[in-house]
Formats: structure tokens, sequence, C-alpha cells
């Protein structure tokens, strides 16, 4: 990828600077903010046939479907959420790439007249104490940080915002605003290659998952139709198994 930074844009201030006026509640999608949605790739639990499956989630959750923005963060899950359900049950779930749209959608659907079903999104244990480091370092209290780090995943972004040109595959020539689940994936891309003489450095600021999908899905702005959030490479090396051999971090 090519980098170009750019003063223009300053569309850190409503999501890095101002994240507590940030609604997260659930806003109408329009058509822009259902695509933004659907380009956004993350991981979901399915049962054997490959459909969504709904489990329940920890403590007073309630049903669950569960999505996980990483490999790691799925298979944290598995060990962790997910066997402790049994034996017999965690035989038969495994993880899927999917859209977030879907995920949400396939709540929706799961849901019965008896029974809510909520999409419940993990974060990935490998950027945990990244994130609480950069919360504390953005003006966030030692407890909040470490609270909102654990409860919900957060997407780095560079900051000043900084345009990239795909150099490869089917988006050869497009120019986004590169984000990631994978905080050392976005340092390689926006690092020093991303900064001139006429632009300070590109640093990364940690946005929480809550704010972020809430503006994606139902902001106006031009610029978010821009921002791709990329997966680390092991995600995208797992995936890429999935879809040869159709089995995604099965228990063995």
């Amino acid at each position: 990828m090519r980098f170009h930074p750019t003063n223009i844009i300053q569309w850190l201030a409503p999501l890095g600077l101002a994240l507590a006026a940030v609604s997260s509640t659930q806003q109408p999608l329009h058509a822009q903010g259902q695509d933004r949605l659907d380009r956004i790739i993350l991981l979901m639990a399915v049962n054997l046939s490959g459909n969504p499956a709904p489990l329940p989630g920890p403590g007073d959750a309630g049903l669950v479907i569960y999505g996980a923005v990483s490999a790691e963060a799925a298979v944290a899950a598995m060990q962790d959420l997910i066997q402790p359900l049994g034996e017999a049950q965690a035989k038969t779930i495994r993880f899927a790439p999917v859209s977030y749209r879907y995920l949400i959608n396939a709540a929706e659907g799961a849901a019965t007249t008896k029974a809510a079903v909520k999409a419940l999104l993990l974060p990935d244990p490998r950027q945990v104490n990244q994130a609480e480091q950069l919360y504390r370092q953005q003006g966030m209290s030692a407890t909040q940080a470490r609270d909102l780090a654990r409860s919900q995943p957060t997407v780095f972004c560079p900051e000043p915002a900084v345009y990239a040109e795909v150099t490869t595959g089917t988006n050869k020539g497009k120019r986004i605003i590169p984000c990631s689940f994978d905080v050392e994936s976005l340092k390689g891309l926006v690092g020093p290659s991303a900064a001139t003489k006429s632009t300070a450095a590109v640093k990364i600021t940690a946005i929480p998952w809550q704010p972020f999908i809430t503006l994606m899905g139902s902001g106006t702005q031009p610029y978010l139709n821009d921002i791709e959030v990329l997966l680390s490479p092991q995600t995208q090396q797992a995936i890429q198994k999935t879809r040869a051999d159709r089995q995604f971090l099965k228990r063995d």
C-alpha cells in the first residue's frame, strides 16, 4: 500500500476526542451504513451445518451468538465460554467468517417470541493491554480504560488520518483510511512511511467498538465510506484456510 497523509479530514475529533458524547444506542441504518457494516469481517459461532449457533451467554446475558474480531478471540471464546457448556455442545461449534451486518441480522433472525438473542462481539485478548494503555494516554481513568478494553473490542486507527492506496488484488488503486483490530498490523502500515515533512508523525488512537460501529452504521459523513477495518495476518490466514477446507477453528 502507498500512504497519503491528509489534514483535510478531521474524522478523529468526533471519535477519539469525544467518545463520551457518542451514543452507543442502535440507530437506523441507511444504505451506505449497511454497506460499511457488510465490509467489516469477523468470525461467528456456527453449528456443524454452518448456521448461526445461539448459545447461553455469560452471567445474565441470555442467549447470544458469539462473534470474534480475530482468530485468537475465537480460540479464547472456545476455551473460556463454549467449552464450559459441556463436551457434547462444544464439539458442535465452529467459527466462520461473516460480516458484522450478517452477525447482527443472524441474532435478530434467531430470536423467538420466548427468548431474545443478542450478538456478542468479543475482543482480541492480545490487544487488551495495548488498548488499555492507549485509552489511558487519551485521558481515561485507569478503571475506565481497563474495563473498556476488556468489555468490548477496540478499533485502532491512525491519527491524523491517512489514506492508503491499495496496490494489489481486486481493489487495486482504491484509496482507503486503514483501521485495524490489530494494533501491530496498523503500526506496520502507517509508521514512518506515512509521515512527511509537512505533517506530524502518525500515531495510533484506540476507539471503543460501540461508538465506532454506531457512527459507521448511521453516520452520514462521506469519509466513513473510505474506512476499512483490516484483520490481523493470522486471522486472514485462518479465513483462507476455512475457505479452502470449509472448516474453521473446530475443537479437536
